[in-house]
């Protein structure tokens, strides 16, 4: 009776730490997968950035046009 009692709780605690080991392995060793990697929303936001660089480098190009006045030649 004592045997078939120790395999059993043996034969648990084997099959807790290999289900313990492949969860540790799955989530460690594989890539997750992705749906939609880029929203609709970032890309809205890049274009806004991108815009909004054009309109700095604009300015700076105006202020190096107006301070360009002033050289001595």
């Amino acid at each position: 009776m004592f045997d078939i009692f120790y395999t059993g709780i043996i034969t648990f605690i084997i099959m807790l730490l290999l289900h313990h080991l492949y969860n540790y392995l799955q989530s460690n060793l594989t890539i997750p997968k992705v749906n939609e990697i880029i929203q609709p929303y970032i890309l809205h936001d890049l274009h806004e950035i991108k815009q909004e660089n054009q309109k700095h480098k604009e300015v700076k190009d105006e202020l190096k046009e107006y301070l360009n006045q002033f050289k001595k030649k």
